[in-house]
C-alpha cells in the first residue's frame, strides 16, 4: 500500500525549499476535499505522472494531455523570486508486510528522465542511480551507456532487480487513474485485448469483450446494486477486430436493446468504475466521484469502493458522499487540501482539526463538512 507521497516543484505541489515541500498520507480509502483550485486534481495528476515515470512512458503521458514537460514546474514566485528550479523531486513511501519501502528521485524535465534515484527498504539501499551510473545493493556501479525515459528501472531486466524494487514497480504499474474518464471516450468502439478500460475509458468495450462469461456476470451483478433495471452486456465483433457493446435492459413486459453509444453518461460512468474494480489493478484514482451520478446510488457506490480490496483515492465536493462514510474511515481517510498564502498546495487530515473533531461527536462527516466554512478554514491554515 502507498503510505505517503512527498513532492517538490510539480505545479502547486511545492514549497519554500525541499524540506518544506508538499506531503500527504494515504489510507486504504482516502478522500480529498477542498475549494476549487486548491490542488486536488494536481495530486491525482502527480500520482499518474509517477506511474508513467516507473513505466518509462512519460512522453506519451504528456502527449495524451497536450502538455510539455517544461510546463510541469511551479510557475509562481518563492519569497518574491521567480522559481527557476529545473527538476521535480519526490519521495514515495510504501508499506509491505510491516516493511517501509521508499523510492526517492530527482526528475529532470528537459531530459524526461530521473537523474537520481534511491530505492530502499527499512533504510537499507536496494538500488541507487547517480550521475551516469547505477548500482544494485552491494554490487559495483554500472555505467549507463543506453538511453532511458522516466526511471532507470524501466530499462533494467526484471531478474536483476531486488524484491523491494519489484514491489514498487508492481504497485505503480497497477495504479489506475480515472481522472480523465470521459463519456465521449466511453462510447467509442475499440479493439484488441486491453489490460483495463483505458486512461479515459476508451477501451471499455474491448476490455469487457475480452472477459469470460463469469466475469461479465459479476460486473452485471455489481451494477444491479447501482442501476434500477435488470440488464445484460453484449459485445459483438465488427470488421477488422473492432468491438461493439450493446446494453439489453429487461423491464416487466419489454426488452430494450441499445448500442452503448446511446446510453446515459451516468450509466457509462458507473459501468467504468465497476469494470475497473474487477481488473487486476490494486489502486484506483477517481476525480469528483459524484459527477453525473444520481444521489440515490452514491451510498451503494461508496460501500463498493470502501469494501474493495483495492486502495482507493477520490475527490469530492459532495457532503452526501462523506455522510456515507463510517466515522473511523472518515477520520483516517478524509484530507483537506488547501493553498498557502504563497500558493503552495498543502494537505491536513480534516478531523485532526480540533473543532472538526468536536463536531464529529454529534454530526456525520458530511454534516461537519457543511457546518465548517472551507473558505475560513483555508484562510486560517494558510496563515500558519
Amino acid at each position: 500500500m502507498i503510505h505517503k507521497i512527498e513532492a517538490y516543484n510539480f505545479k502547486s505541489l511545492h514549497g519554500e525549499d525541499k524540506e518544506n515541500s508538499f506531503s500527504i498520507t494515504l489510507d486504504k480509502f482516502t478522500c480529498l476535499i477542498g475549494l476549487n483550485g486548491s490542488g486536488k486534481s494536481t495530486i491525482l495528476q502527480f500520482i499518474d505522472f509517477i506511474c508513467c515515470i516507473i513505466k518509462g512512458d512519460v512522453v506519451k503521458w504528456l502527449d495524451d494531455r497536450g502538455w510539455q514537460a517544461t510546463e510541469l514546474r511551479y510557475v509562481g514566485t518563492v519569497n518574491g523570486t521567480a522559481n527557476k528550479q529545473r527538476n521535480i523531486n519526490f519521495k514515495i513511501s510504501l508499506i509491505d508486510d510491516n516493511n517501509e519501502i521508499t523510492w526517492e528521485a530527482i526528475y529532470n524535465r528537459f531530459l524526461n528522465r530521473c537523474v537520481n534515484e534511491l530505492f530502499s527498504i527499512n533504510n537499507k539501499v536496494c538500488l541507487s542511480l547517480s550521475k551516469n551510473t547505477y548500482s544494485i545493493e552491494d554490487e559495483k556501479p554500472v555505467e549507463i551507456n543506453f538511453e532511458y525515459e522516466g526511471s532507470i528501472v524501466s530499462r533494467i531486466k526484471d531478474k536483476l532487480l531486488p524484491k523491494p524494487v519489484k514491489f514498487v514497480i508492481e504497485c505503480f504499474q497497477h495504479i489506475k487513474s480515472l481522472e480523465l474518464l470521459s463519456p465521449h471516450l466511453l462510447r467509442k468502439r475499440s479493439r484488441g485485448i486491453p489490460y483495463d478500460i483505458g486512461r479515459g475509458g476508451e477501451s471499455i468495450t474491448a476490455y469487457i469483450g475480452s472477459l469470460g462469461n463469469s466475469e461479465i456476470k459479476r460486473i452485471e451483478k455489481e451494477m444491479t446494486k447501482l442501476y434500477p433495471s435488470k440488464f445484460q452486456l453484449l459485445v459483438d465483433s465488427l470488421k477488422a477486430g473492432w468491438k461493439r457493446m450493446m446494453v439489453v435492459e429487461h423491464y416487466k413486459k419489454d426488452v430494450i436493446l441499445s448500442d452503448s453509444r446511446h446510453v446515459s453518461d451516468g450509466f457509462l460512468r458507473l459501468l467504468a468504475i465497476v469494470a475497473e474494480l474487477n481488473t487486476r489493478n490494486s489502486f484506483i484514482v477517481l476525480d469528483e466521484l459524484e459527477n453525473g451520478l444520481n444521489p440515490e446510488v452514491i451510498e451503494q457506490l461508496i460501500d463498493l469502493l470502501v469494501t474493495s480490496p483495492m486502495q482507493i483515492l477520490v475527490t469530492t465536493h459532495s457532503p452526501l458522499i462523506l455522510n456515507y462514510l463510517d466515522d473511523d474511515i472518515a477520520i483516517k481517510g478524509l484530507q483537506f487540501i488547501y493553498r498557502t498564502n504563497q500558493g503552495f498546495t498543502r494537505s491536513i487530515p480534516f478531523f485532526s482539526i480540533e473543532e472538526n473533531s468536536r463536531l464529529l461527536k454529534s454530526l456525520g462527516p458530511g454534516e461537519v463538512f457543511l457546518e465548517v466554512s472551507l473558505k475560513n478554514l483555508q484562510k486560517q491554515l494558510s496563515s500558519i
